[in-house]
């Protein structure tokens, strides 16, 4: 069974202060009844110098990742299995923003 690949390119621009780092990651995770689980598929830090002028202007940088085949993405009724593209960015003032961007991972019609 052929994968796909999952490819975006994430825009982040500073406002008060630099950036320190940027975390990336591709996940799933459960929601339900139950125990959650969290599985990540992906993950990437890039790091910066508070002397970096990169790190005090807009930066672009690209997600990039072979999916699996499975888990899928699930919304039953007890358990919904959710995929994400997950980002943290981290401030030279120690605060930090995260941001979740949904996305789903279905079967091949082939498979159905």
């Amino acid at each position: 069974m052929a994968q796909d690949y999952l490819a975006c390119v994430c825009t982040v621009e500073p406002f008060d202060c630099s950036i320190k780092a940027i975390e990336s990651s591709v996940l799933w995770a459960t929601e339900g009844k139950g125990d959650q689980d969290i599985g990540v598929h992906f993950f990437e830090r890039k790091t910066f110098e508070e002397k970096d002028s990169a790190s005090r202007e807009k930066i672009e940088f690209a997600v990039a990742t072979r999916l699996p085949s499975s888990p899928l993405s699930y919304r039953g009724e007890i358990l919904k299995i959710n995929w994400m593209v997950s980002l943290r960015v981290f401030l030279t003032d120690d605060s930090e923003f995260k941001f979740e961007f949904p996305f789903r991972v279905v079967g091949s019609p082939e498979h159905a």
